[in-house]
């Protein structure tokens, strides 16, 4: 079991809680983001399930797996998600900044 998250904003947003487990069968992964700035941050928060060989899963290409945030300064959301199938073994997630629109 593996859950790996990677924020391209690591000076504003932190991972912080990273747990995986399995539940029923199931990988559950769970972690909280933390935006340690002044000012709210947007983020888009993509996500992706593999199984034990890391091999993305064809169940999970259909799923939406992309999510936009909203963090205010000092706030903290914990984000959690249940594996498509019982193949999944590993959760890769990652944090990138997002644009604002106008």
């Amino acid at each position: 079991v593996k859950v790996e998250v990677k924020s391209w904003l690591e000076d504003e947003i932190a991972v912080e809680e990273m747990f995986g487990r399995v539940l029923d069968g199931r990988l559950a992964a769970q972690f909280v983001l933390l935006n340690e700035g002044d000012e709210p941050v947007r983020v888009l928060l993509t996500w992706e399930w593999r199984d034990g060989d890391g091999i993305a899963l064809r169940e999970a290409a259909s799923e939406k797996k992309t999510k936009y945030l909203v963090l205010r300064a000092g706030e903290s959301q914990r984000q959690t998600f249940t594996a498509p199938s019982d193949l999944a073994l590993q959760f890769y997630a990652a944090i990138e900044p997002t644009h604002k629109e106008n």
